[in-house]
């Protein structure tokens, strides 16, 4: 489970305030309801969307509604058929994953090409 299925499940809107990405132009963060610092688990069942207001004064606190957001998430994970128990990682790809020999090179290949633009002054 990547951000986007976290905001799109979520419908692109903060879960404590209600703020939407499409209505009110809010900046969206995934938020572990329950913090990593909290013990909080890396999991769909633990993930929301907050406004970056929201997920800021949060920080690694607790709310007062996180049973609520907790509840929230679950009917939501139900919904539409998610894993509670599926990780969430933040990037493109699972930690760990294995990089093949061709993207190695395609990756090399890809900064010597943006060097060389920089050189002949074509990228900045």
């Amino acid at each position: 489970m990547r951000r986007f299925d976290i905001f799109e499940r979520d419908n692109f809107t903060c879960i404590y305030c209600g703020y939407s990405a499409f209505d009110d132009k809010a900046e969206l963060h995934g938020d572990h309801v329950v913090p990593v610092a909290l013990k909080g688990k890396n999991v769909a069942s633990n993930m929301a969307t907050a406004c970056w207001r929201c997920n800021g004064e949060k920080r690694d606190r607790s709310l007062k509604q996180t049973e609520d957001a907790l509840s929230l998430v679950a009917k939501r994970n139900i919904e539409q058929g998610i894993d509670p128990t599926e990780q969430y990682y933040p990037s493109r790809k699972p930690p760990h994953e294995p990089v093949s020999d061709i993207q190695k090179i395609r990756n090399k290949t890809l900064v010597r090409s943006l060097k060389r633009y920089r050189e002949l002054g074509l990228y900045s």
